[in-house]
């Protein structure tokens, strides 16, 4: 789903890539980031954009929720 390698770098937000549809069928996939100095988002889902823009805040962490749809 997603991966952070060098955490040494700041990443302003997390992408989760949700097209493998077969594999994801009947379950969404729901995620926080926890930003620098702001604490954890409110819950994305499916793609949705998870993170700052233009604040300069880093990813310190993740959630990540996988949920049967109701």
């Amino acid at each position: 789903l997603a991966a952070l390698i060098d955490v040494s770098k700041r990443y302003p937000l997390i992408e989760i890539d949700t097209t493998a549809r077969e594999l994801l069928k009947g379950l969404s996939v729901r995620y926080q980031a926890k930003v620098q100095d702001l604490g954890f988002t409110d819950i994305c889902r499916d793609g949705e954009f998870c993170g700052t823009r233009g604040q300069s805040k880093r990813i310190e962490g993740i959630r990540v929720y996988i949920v049967r749809k109701s």
